[in-house]
């Protein structure tokens, strides 16, 4: 039976494993700073780490997971990490390592939401009607882009660069939107969709040969 070795990488949040019962071909390991694992009688081995709050590359968490790959890559090797700051220095170990997980290229696809939207419509599925809202803030163009574009009131808007978005239901609120936003950043990207009623959000991506691969 082929052994796996799982790498969980911690960071700010702590984890509770005390409920995981994992098979016997699987060992568990864990790399963060201390009390980040809750229970450590969970996993096979913890490796606490210090490293410094101002550590925004994890140096250190990053040299401890390259080494534990070295030293089990005889195994099935899976590297595991729930926070969003560490997800591309770890994708990046893997491909340098050749772990199995998702890898650069893929992550991108699903951290990126321009790339989420145009993706699918390039391969011939239906997707939301959208534009894309940039350059020097105008209110009327940008408010004729969504009337043209995406078909009027209710939309979804958020930055193009983050995860957060919020919900317009009226032209008067997408002013007031605007007026917000406007005064704080004159460089970012908006993405405003059509909004669904009830409908739930996510995105996945999938490939021809593997099937899914991931969903966020």
């Amino acid at each position: 039976m082929q052994t796996h070795t799982i790498i969980v990488v911690l960071w700010k949040y702590r984890l509770n494993l005390t409920k995981l019962r994992k098979p016997n071909n699987v060992r568990l390991l864990v790399v963060g700073p201390p009390r980040t694992l809750i229970d450590e009688t969970s996993v096979d081995v913890y490796y606490q780490v210090e490293s410094t709050i101002r550590d925004h590359d994890h140096l250190q968490l990053l040299q401890k997971v390259r080494e534990l790959c070295s030293m089990y890559a005889a195994t099935q090797r899976h590297i595991v990490a729930f926070e969003r700051c560490l997800q591309r220095a770890v994708a990046r170990i893997r491909k340098e390592m050749s772990v199995e997980g998702f890898l650069p290229e893929q992550l991108e696809q699903l951290l990126n939401l321009r790339e989420a939207i145009h993706n699918p419509r390039k391969n011939g599925l239906a997707t939301l009607r959208q534009c894309s809202l940039s350059g020097s803030p105008q209110p009327e163009p940008w408010l004729e882009a969504v009337r043209s574009q995406v078909g009027g009131f209710p939309v979804v808007v958020r930055c193009a660069r983050e995860k957060s978005s919020g919900i317009l239901r009226t032209e008067r609120e997408f002013r007031q939107w605007f007026i917000r936003n406007s005064t704080i950043n004159h460089r970012s990207e908006y993405v405003v969709q059509e909004y669904v009623e009830d409908g739930h959000e996510f995105t996945a991506l999938c490939t021809a040969k593997g099937g899914l691969v991931g969903t966020s």
